[in-house]
C-alpha cells in the first residue's frame, strides 16, 4: 500500500436520492478529515460530476474510493457493483451486503436464519393494496398487531417512516406510501429504547441511546432536532451493553458487512432486544451517530475514515 500522503482518494457523495442533503454534509466532513490526515483528496456530487468522475476513474487518477452516497444508488450494491467492474477499491460493504441490507425484508430474513431477533411484518405491494385493501386491513394486519410501524422497503435515514399511527389513519397512510413505493413495510411496532450499536473492523462500538421529544428516531429527530439527545454510552446495564454489541457484530457479520456499519434495535421492557436494521453506509456528519461511538472508544474523526480508506485498500 502507497503512503498515506501519496494515497489519492475520491470522495463520492451527493446523487439524486432522498438523502443528498446528509449525503452532501457527510462527504464535506470526510473531505476534511481525509486532508487533515494528509490523503490526496478530490470530491465529486455524482449528480453533477458522474462522467467526470468516471473518466477519472479509467485514467487512474484516484487510488481509492471513498463512498459517502446514502439511500438507493450509493447504498444498495450499484455503485459498488460499477467500481468492482473497473477494479477500484472503495470504502465499506461489497455488492451483496449492500444490496441485501438496503432491502429491509431481505435483510430480516437473513438475521431470522441466523436466529437473531426481529418484529413480525407483512409486505404490501401496490398490486395487493388495490385488489384486496380490506382484506390487508381486517385479517392480514391482525398478525402485525394494533400498534404498527409503516416504512418503505430500500430506503434509509427515516426516510418515509411512520412509526404508530393512529388506526383509523392507517387506509389513508398506506395508499399515500403506495403512491410513491410499489411496495412497503407494515412491522410491528416495538415499544421501549432505542439503541444504536456501530462495529468497525472487527468490533462493536460503545452503544448509543436516542431520546426524542418526537416519540421516535425520524428523519428530522435525527438531522434536525436540537433536543434529540444521544446518549454514548447508553445509560444501561454493562450485561445489556455487551448483549447489544454482540446483536450489532452478528447483525454485521450475518449480512457479510465490510470495514463498518451501524445498526439499530430496541430495547422492549419485556422482550429484550429486536433488531431493526443495519446500515451499511453510516452517516459521518456533525450530528451522526457512529462518529459519535468512535469519539467514545478513543478513535477521533480522522483515525475512523483513515482506518476505512486503509482497510478498503486491503480487499
Amino acid at each position: 500500500m502507497k503512503k498515506t500522503s501519496a494515497t489519492r482518494v475520491a470522495v463520492i457523495m451527493g446523487g439524486v436520492s432522498a438523502e443528498r442533503e446528509i449525503s452532501l454534509k457527510t462527504g464535506l466532513e470526510v473531505v476534511k478529515g481525509l486532508k487533515a490526515s494528509g490523503f490526496i483528496v478530490k470530491s465529486y456530487d455524482l449528480r453533477d460530476d458522474l462522467e467526470a468522475f468516471f473518466v477519472a476513474l479509467k485514467k487512474g487518477k484516484h487510488d481509492v474510493v471513498f463512498n459517502a452516497l446514502h439511500g438507493p444508488g450509493g447504498e444498495d450494491g450499484q455503485i459498488q457493483g460499477m467500481l468492482e467492474l473497473l477494479k477500484v477499491p472503495y470504502t465499506g460493504s461489497g455488492i451483496s451486503a449492500s444490496a441485501i441490507a438496503m432491502d429491509k425484508v431481505r435483510a430480516k430474513e437473513v438475521y431470522r436464519a441466523n436466529q437473531l431477533p426481529v418484529a413480525k411484518e407483512l409486505v404490501v405491494t401496490r398490486a395487493l393494496w388495490k385488489d384486496n385493501k380490506q382484506n390487508v386491513l381486517r385479517r392480514k394486519m391482525k398478525l402485525i398487531g394494533d400498534a404498527i410501524v409503516l416504512k418503505p422497503i430500500d430506503d434509509g435515514s427515516s426516510v418515509d417512516v411512520t412509526v404508530n399511527p393512529p388506526k383509523a389513519g392507517w387506509e389513508a397512510l398506506i395508499t399515500k406510501l403506495l403512491r410513491k413505493y410499489d411496495r412497503i413495510l407494515v412491522e410491528e411496532y416495538i415499544e421501549g429504547r432505542e439503541l444504536t450499536v456501530g462495529v468497525l473492523g472487527h468490533s462493536a462500538l460503545p452503544v448509543v441511546e436516542i431520546r426524542t421529544k418526537r416519540g421516535t428516531f425520524s428523519y428530522e429527530a435525527k438531522y434536525q432536532d436540537k433536543e434529540t439527545e444521544k446518549l454514548c454510552p447508553a445509560p444501561i446495564h454493562p450485561k445489556l451493553t455487551r448483549e447489544a454489541q454482540s446483536l450489532a457484530l452478528k447483525a454485521h457479520q450475518s449480512l457479510g458487512c465490510q470495514s463498518y456499519s451501524r445498526t439499530d434495535m430496541m430495547l422492549h421492557p419485556k422482550k429484550g432486544l429486536i433488531l431493526l436494521e443495519t446500515n451499511t453506509l453510516p452517516g459521518l456528519t456533525p450530528m451522526s451517530l457512529l462518529p459519535r461511538e468512535a469519539k467514545a472508544a478513543g478513535i477521533s474523526f480522522e483515525q475512523l475514515v483513515t482506518f476505512l480508506v486503509r482497510d478498503a485498500m486491503k480487499k
